[in-house]
């Protein structure tokens, strides 16, 4: 936990003050499918970050990979997932992971980004929460409920009924 100086005003001698306050990362994972989840996330901590009892003590900042004003460029020689860790940061860095998920479990990572043992991670996102865990880092996952809806003509059935198996399994384990 880093810390933050601020300054606060006294107004009755006039006199500006610094204030220390904690600063607490916490790091948003999810894949794509869950934009209006992610926003109230998002809406959370900046009301946490608002409530004067909060507020006095800490610094709430939110890194997500669609986190306005984010300044994270996609490169077209990179994965999305290098970007992300070069201009954003590891979820190990911050101070909890919150991870959602529902009917997709992610972007497949290339094959050269492996676990210690060899295996290949699911996705992006699960590499996120094994990063934050790697470093003792709380880990919160929240599964959205109910089923998602795909029309029976969609070209791209197969891989969405696959996502969503990936994501069926991930829970159970």
């Amino acid at each position: 936990i880093r810390s933050f100086w601020g300054f606060s005003r006294c107004p009755e001698y006039g006199v500006t003050m610094p204030e220390t306050r904690q600063v607490l990362k916490v790091f948003l994972s999810s894949p794509g499918d869950l934009g209006p989840e992610r926003d109230v996330i998002r809406d959370i901590v900046i009301l946490l970050s608002n409530d004067p009892l909060v507020h006095q003590h800490f610094y709430l900042i939110l890194v997500g990979w669609d986190t306005p004003n984010a300044l994270v460029p996609l490169s077209a020689t990179r994965t999305p997932q290098d970007s992300v860790n070069e201009y954003l940061g590891y979820p190990k860095d911050c101070d909890l992971t919150i991870v959602l998920i529902w009917s997709r479990l992610g972007t497949p990572l290339p094959k050269s980004l492996t676990r210690a043992d060899g295996t290949q991670y699911e996705s992006g996102t699960v590499w996120e929460m094994e990063d934050a865990k790697s470093a003792g880092k709380p880990v919160i996952i929240y599964r959205k409920k109910g089923v998602p809806q795909i029309s029976l003509t969609d070209p791209e059935i197969q891989t969405k009924l696959a996502q969503f198996n990936s994501v069926q399994k991930f829970a159970e384990s």
